[in-house]
């Protein structure tokens, strides 16, 4: 690992640090309780390690595995959700999870997130994942969507598989049940400005409302706590060992993230990163829970409201990882007619960026 790439990990290692908490400080303890507890191919000095993190030296490939399969995390863990719930959280830094109010809206969170897949010839393919955002109305990434649907906008839109569904079930333990599991039946819109689709379903899972996306921005405000709910699944771009130890060896099944929520950014030339479905100069919000490609779709949820203040789409680990930011869908007219369910009305005006993104696709 070149130094370059040493800082970029050191800066990421000291986002995820709690408030007043250095880098000396993991070099004297071990493992945050309820973190991973991992074993690295040999023996790894924390110290040493932080100290090297400290002065920008090279790290070995060992003191690398080390870095991003224990330390990371320690501080942003994998929750397991079993029968629509979750076992009690012992990680210090994430025992607010155990809060009644708090889990209440992370359980009325989970019922509603589902794993969008393909199931052809008895074959089930994850694509990512989605969520319940009105009657019968699923909200995903419109890339996740464009592996079986077709067109931009609201006119010129359609399926091009009947064998799409969602399954709000997929959890680890019980990963072939299909009892919760729904066709998709039409698409309502592939929005042209940011990486989201609305899609119709076939019915609604029993006893499950949809989420309400956050209308106030202050919702997201960086600092706050907030987690991610979905399906990871394996990253080409992540190395496989890291990531079995992460995810212990169980992908693809449905997930609680926690993290916190930082500044929203705006993306100046998204084509650079290798993202196509999001318009130059939309604003971003940033995120650090532990995410990887299957979380595509996944909603970012409160802690303090249950409320939806982000749709994930994109994650670049040694900065942020990036959130479509949900007060800024509550200003599109569009959304709001399509049927999603926001927190409170916003102020709907048409000079907005995306009004002149869907001027083009749709004129009138």
């Amino acid at each position: 690992m070149t130094a370059q790439e040493t800082r970029r990990l050191r800066a990421q290692v000291e986002r995820l640090l709690p408030r007043g908490k250095t880098l000396r400080d993991i070099a004297e303890t071990g493992p945050a309780a309820g973190g991973a507890r991992l074993r690295p191919r040999r023996f790894v000095d924390r110290r040493k390690l932080v100290r090297k993190l400290e002065e920008g030296l090279d790290l070995t490939a060992n003191e690398t595995f080390y870095l991003r399969s224990i330390i990371l995390p320690e501080r942003r863990p994998v929750i397991d959700v079993v029968e629509g719930s979750y076992a009690d959280v012992e990680h210090e830094d994430w025992a607010r999870l155990n809060d009644p109010e708090v889990k209440a809206r992370m359980e009325a969170a989970i019922a509603a997130v589902g794993r969008v897949e393909l199931v052809e010839s008895g074959t089930v393919t994850p694509l990512g994942t989605g969520f319940l955002v009105g009657q019968n109305l699923l909200l995903t990434n419109r890339h996740v969507a464009y592996e079986f649907a077709v067109g931009t906008g609201t006119r010129f839109i359609g399926l091009h598989s009947e064998n799409a569904c969602v399954n709000f079930g997929r959890e680890i333990g019980n990963p072939d049940d299909t009892t919760r599991s729904f066709r998709i039946v039409s698409v309502v819109m592939m929005h042209p400005y940011w990486d989201i689709a609305l899609l119709k379903i076939e019915g609604m899972p029993p006893g499950v409302a949809p989420l309400a996306l956050a209308s106030d921005a202050t919702a997201a405000g960086s600092g706050k706590a907030g987690a991610v709910i979905g399906y990871p699944g394996r990253d080409k771009s992540e190395p496989e060992d890291v990531q079995n130890e992460i995810m212990r060896n169980a992908f693809e099944v449905k997930r609680l993230q926690p993290g916190f929520l930082g500044d929203p950014i705006v993306v100046e030339n998204p084509a650079a990163r290798g993202i196509k479905y999001l318009k130059k100069g939309a604003r971003c919000l940033t995120h650090d829970s532990s995410t990887l490609a299957g979380s595509s779709g996944s909603p970012v949820i409160s802690f303090d409201t249950g409320e939806v203040v982000g749709v994930h789409f994109w994650g670049d680990p040694p900065v942020a990882n990036w959130a479509i930011v949900a007060a800024d869908m509550a200003c599109d007219q569009r959304i709001i007619d399509a049927g999603v369910g926001f927190t409170s009305v916003a102020t709907v005006s048409s000079a907005e960026p995306w009004d002149t993104v869907w001027g083009i696709v749709e004129p009138t």
